[in-house]
C-alpha cells in the first residue's frame, strides 16, 4: 500500500469523526475489516494504530452520521452494541500497555503500537458512548474510560521526541468529556509542558486550545446548588468559535 494511500485513509478517517460525516472511503475500510487475507492499509506502519481499530472508528462515523439523519434511537442503540463488541474482538489476545523499552532501553516499535492501538481503542468507546441518546460525560462508564485512557497513556512516550503529535485524536476524544476532577486534565498539561514550545503549534496546539475552550465551558456550568454540568459537545465549541480546522 502506497505511503499517500495510507496517509489519505488516516486523514479520512480521523477527519471524518471531527467533520461529523461519513468516511469518503468507508465502503473500502469496511470491506478490509471484513478480509481475512488482505486488511492491511498500513495505517499501524504509518501511525502505531492497528488498522482493524480504525476501521471501527470509520463504522463509528458512519454511525454518527446516520444518527444525525434521524435514525430513531432504538436502531441507534442496537448499532452501538454491536459495534462496541466488534472493538472488544480487537482485544482478544492483548495482554495490556507495557513499558515499550527493552531491558537496554530501546524502543519497542511492536510495543509501541500496542500501547498506541490502546489509546485508540479507548477513545473509539468514548467517542461510541458519546452517540448514545442522553449521554453525559460524568456517568461512571464515561468517566471509567477516560480514568483508564489516562492510564495508558502513560506508557507511550512525551515530549519533543515522544508521540503525542499522533495521539491529537485520541486526547480530542478524551479530554472533550473528561470532567473537572478527571485526572485526565492534569496529565494532559503535563504531557503539553513536557512538549515546550511544541505544544503550541499544530494540530497539537489546535486541540490544546479547543480543550481549554469546552472546558470552560463545562466548568462554568454548575448551578450554585451544584448539579450536574451541561454537556457541551466540542464539534458544539468549534461551530460557537468559528473554527473549522482538522484535529488529527
Amino acid at each position: 500500500m502506497s505511503f499517500n494511500m495510507t496517509l489519505t485513509a488516516w486523514i479520512d478517517i480521523l477527519g471524518s469523526t471531527v467533520q461529523g460525516r461519513a468516511p469518503t472511503f468507508a465502503h473500502t475500510y469496511r470491506e478490509k475489516h471484513l478480509s481475512q487475507t488482505n486488511s492491511s492499509l498500513g495505517l499501524r506502519e504509518l501511525m502505531g494504530c492497528e488498522d482493524r481499530v480504525l476501521y471501527l472508528i470509520s463504522e463509528i462515523a458512519c454511525l454518527e452520521a446516520l444518527k444525525n439523519d434521524g435514525m430513531d434511537d432504538i436502531q441507534l442503540c442496537q448499532h452501538v452494541h454491536a459495534l462496541g463488541d466488534q472493538i472488544g474482538l480487537t482485544e482478544i489476545g492483548e495482554t495490556g500497555p507495557r513499558i515499550p523499552y527493552n531491558s537496554h532501553g530501546v524502543l519497542s516499535p511492536k510495543q509501541l503500537s500496542r500501547n498506541m492501538t490502546a489509546a485508540f481503542r479507548l477513545a473509539a468507546r468514548i467517542y461510541l458512548c458519546s452517540l448514545v441518546p442522553g449521554f453525559s460525560p460524568s456517568q461512571e462508564s464515561c468517566v471509567g474510560l477516560v480514568a483508564k485512557l489516562t492510564q495508558v497513556l502513560e506508557f507511550i512516550p512525551a515530549g519533543p521526541v515522544g508521540f503525542d503529535r499522533s495521539l491529537v485524536w485520541v486526547y480530542l476524544i478524551g479530554g472533550s468529556v473528561s470532567t473537572t476532577n478527571s485526572p485526565f486534565r492534569q496529565y494532559f498539561a503535563e504531557r503539553a509542558a513536557a512538549l515546550g514550545d511544541l505544544a503550541d503549534h499544530g494540530s497539537f496546539g489546535r486541540v490544546s486550545t479547543l480543550l481549554k475552550e469546552v472546558w470552560g465551558h463545562v466548568d462554568g456550568r454548575f448551578s450554585p446548588g451544584g448539579g450536574e454540568a451541561h454537556y457541551v459537545s466540542w464539534r458544539d465549541v468549534m461551530q460557537m468559535k468559528g473554527w473549522d480546522f482538522l484535529l488529527i
